[in-house]
């Protein structure tokens, strides 16, 4: 699979999108074995581009249109349901329906998996548990207070957007006991943000469990490995222990006051992080 659509790169029938550093990196990582989860995403990012065409955010050329969707479906397994508007080929003369071929859970990104939890990208369905949280005073203190459902949609496809225009976003939490989504954890660096971040916001009923702080390093794993970040910071306000807490024990140190770009200028927060290199050294001394 990978194989064959590495040969395509290299007969120039696709080929990566320019500035793509990241995804470059990443697919021939794929190729050497070295980070299998992120493989079945990346198949499906904007890694290769002939100037027509589209699958789930990757752009390839008619001429290797058939190639390539039988490359991602051959990869990951699909559970038969169609997707409707899910792909499409256009060789110029209109788009060709090839709905069915590829299914998965989210074509915004990687699934990962902990002891108790699942970690995805947003779908649509999600929404239900972006308005419970929204709706709670005491999840939403530090975040701008309760919200209604049409704010809760906004901020839940403002993350959907991250994801498919940077390749990342906070991934749904969702718990495997359950099969309920109970929250969002992961990376997120909006315009103007002051540092490459992963958040955690969780249902209240999760709290105190140990939910947040092992989704976070699940996903501070991802962020430096797949995403290459240098630095991770968490921005958070001075009077929200349990998240300060929360930084100390992922070994983030308190940097100083910081600031964040509109329209959520007038937060007082503080910056916690460390770098990739003191976060591979805490994950090797844990192994």
């Amino acid at each position: 699979m990978l194989d064959d659509l590495s040969k395509a790169i290299q007969a120039g029938r696709v080929h990566f999108v320019k500035g793509d550093r990241i995804l470059r990196r990443q697919f021939h990582q794929c190729q050497a074995g070295e980070s299998p989860a992120s493989c079945p995403w990346l198949l499906r990012q904007k890694i290769v581009r002939a100037g027509q065409g589209h699958l789930g955010g990757m752009l390839f050329g008619a001429p290797a249109a058939d190639e390539v969707l039988e490359a991602v479906a051959a990869f990951e397994p699909h559970d038969g349901r169609d997707v409707a508007g899910g792909c499409g080929v256009d060789g110029g003369h209109g788009t060709v329906s090839t709905v069915g071929k590829v299914v998965n859970a989210s074509m915004l990104g990687p699934t990962l998996e902990t002891e108790r939890l699942i970690l995805r990208p947003p779908i649509e369905g999600d929404l239900d548990g972006w308005e419970a949280l929204a709706a709670d005073a005491e999840a939403m203190r530090y975040l701008g207070g309760v919200q209604p459902r049409a704010s809760a949609w906004r901020a839940h496809a403002m993350m959907a957007g991250s994801w498919a225009l940077h390749g990342f976003g906070m991934f749904a939490v969702i718990d495997k006991a359950s099969g309920h989504w109970i929250g969002r954890v992961g990376p997120w660096q909006p315009e103007g943000w002051p540092g490459t971040e992963i958040g955690w916001s969780l249902l209240r009923p999760f709290w105190g469990r140990g939910y947040a702080r092992e989704a976070a390093a699940a996903t501070m794993d991802w962020a430096v490995d797949a995403l290459g970040w240098t630095d991770v910071i968490h921005t958070i306000a001075p009077d929200n222990v349990p998240s300060i807490g929360l930084a100390e024990r992922l070994g983030s140190t308190y940097r100083g006051p910081g600031r964040l770009p509109p329209p959520v200028a007038d937060r007082t927060i503080g910056l916690w992080g460390q770098t990739a290199a003191e976060w591979r050294t805490r994950r090797h001394a844990r192994t």
